[in-house]
């Protein structure tokens, strides 16, 4: 190994192939000896060109020849613009690893990236890769004038190499030619609208991607890990993981999915490893909202039993353990429970309404009387139509009993003022009344109606009335028979 001159080294590279195993440790012993200016007066060369795009003309473009040279290092071009027609203000900024020798000989194949971008420019101006044009037998970097308007723009490129200051006095711009660019069309980078990770065209203020297979795993998509001065470490990865689409990890024990902290308000996921746990919202340091795996939800409860389970220390209604639909200050519907009963209240003194639009069903508060069919219910059951039953039971206190006890004993606990008319007084009375006696009138029962078990008690006597007739007429017919 030896220490060459620039001049020297640059011999290795015009044969368009790569330097032998001898005249490599001649450019790595050249490396270490950056600092003599007689081997390396400079190590970089800087070239600028203007641009002057015409005005009202889309889709145009020009190429920076670079020439059929050999190129090994680092090429940055950076473009600013300015305002003519409109403002196309700002910078963008393109680095390039290249390795290549004359003619297409590519030994390392060029990689790039967006140093730098920002301003209105980014709207106008897209810079291409570093591609070998055949047709010109010279490499190139194609500029793209994306925006319509007419702008003005300096073109700076610097090349940097620690052994080559070849003259970049041939470098130049071609033709500006029509040329639209398909797919992206805009650079980004960090302090632009969006940033992305592992791809070419963010679709959000951080997009992260990885192919499969890249890194662990477990853990392809991104870690974002913070040690505190105690030495521990804080750890949030987003996993691609066989067996969900995004997996969160916090990497706290017993913790898969968390944000803020526990005696504040977090999100946390109770599973460990691979065991897929509930999902509890906790404030104060304890459980508010508990999602089960098997989707059962519990609201004051970590271990709910339906689909929707609320739980609470027994409290008096309007308290702890209460479920209010609607504003409490107007109406709303509550549902709840204490030691001795279940509960569903309406607001204040507001009936409670089902279905209020058909008047099907009416609970009034304050005298506790049921509506159906009707919003003024007079009575603890008040219906506005027919009611269809299998069986209907009434409870009386006074059975019609008391007739038979009358007319055979001459007294009746039940009834002791009952007294039965005789079969002329009883005429006298349908003649001069037209409907029996203790029975209402037609006109009565249509504007009042009738109280079915006190009625029923009425028709029962008139029936024990009937027979008492009936029986006394047979007396008397048999009396005079015999």
């Amino acid at each position: 190994m030896a220490k060459k001159t620039i001049t020297e080294l640059k011999n290795y590279f015009k044969a368009g192939k790569r330097p032998t195993e001898a005249q490599f440790g001649d450019v790595m012993d050249s490396f270490a000896n950056l600092e003599d200016p007689q081997l390396f007066p400079k190590n970089y060369i800087k070239k600028r060109l203007d641009l002057n795009f015409p005005h009202d003309v889309s889709d145009q473009a020009v190429d920076i020849l670079l020439g059929n040279r050999g190129m090994s290092g680092a090429l940055e071009i950076e473009i600013v613009g300015t305002w003519m027609y409109v403002n196309s203000v700002g910078n963008i900024k393109k680095l390039f690893q290249v390795g290549f020798n004359p003619d297409n000989s590519v030994w390392y194949t060029p990689t790039s990236r967006i140093v730098e971008a920002g301003g209105p420019i980014i709207n106008h101006i897209y810079v291409g890769d570093v591609v070998w044009d055949a047709n010109i037998n010279q490499y190139k970097v194609t500029i793209y004038h994306t925006h319509y308007a007419g702008n003005i723009y300096d073109i700076r490129i610097t090349y940097h190499c620690p052994f080559d200051t070849q003259d970049f006095s041939e470098v130049k711009l071609s033709d500006i030619y029509t040329n639209p660019l398909a797919g992206q069309r805009i650079h980004y980078t960090h302090y632009n609208d969006n940033f992305g990770v592992g791809v070419s065209l963010p679709e959000a203020k951080l997009h992260v991607k990885t192919l499969p297979g890249q890194g662990d795993t477990n853990y392809t998509s991104g870690l974002f890990d913070r040690n505190d001065a105690a030495g521990g470490s804080n750890k949030l990865s987003i996993r691609y993981h066989s067996t969900a689409d995004l997996e969160v990890n916090s990497g706290f024990t017993g913790s898969g999915f968390r944000f803020g902290t526990y005696s504040d308000f977090n999100i946390v996921n109770n599973g460990l490893s691979d065991t897929y746990g509930a999902i509890n919202f906790v404030t104060n340091a304890a459980v508010r909202l508990s999602v089960q795996p098997n989707g059962n939800v519990g609201i004051g409860t970590s271990a709910p039993q339906a689909k929707l389970n609320i739980v609470s220390s027994p409290k008096n209604p309007d308290q702890e353990g209460t479920l209010i639909l609607g504003d409490v200050s107007q109406v709303n519907m509550r549902f709840g429970s204490n030691e001795q009963y279940n509960w569903i209240q309406s607001h204040a003194s507001s009936p409670l309404y089902i279905n209020p639009l058909g008047n099907n069903l009416i609970l009034n508060r304050d005298a506790g009387n049921v509506g159906i069919g009707t919003q003024n219910p007079d009575q603890k059951l008040t219906v506005k139509g027919k009611i269809h039953a299998e069986d209907v039971i009434v409870d009386t206190n006074v059975p019609a009993d008391y007739v038979f006890q009358k007319y055979f004993d001459n007294t009746s606990s039940i009834r002791p003022d009952y007294q039965m008319l005789s079969l002329n007084e009883l005429e006298s009375f349908v003649k001069e009344n037209k409907h029996l006696p203790e029975i209402p009138s037609g006109d009565n029962i249509l504007k009042e109606g009738v109280t079915v078990g006190d009625f029923q008690m009425k028709l029962l006597q008139k029936i024990e009335e009937l027979t008492l007739y009936i029986i006394s007429l047979k007396k008397e017919i048999d009396s005079k028979l015999n």
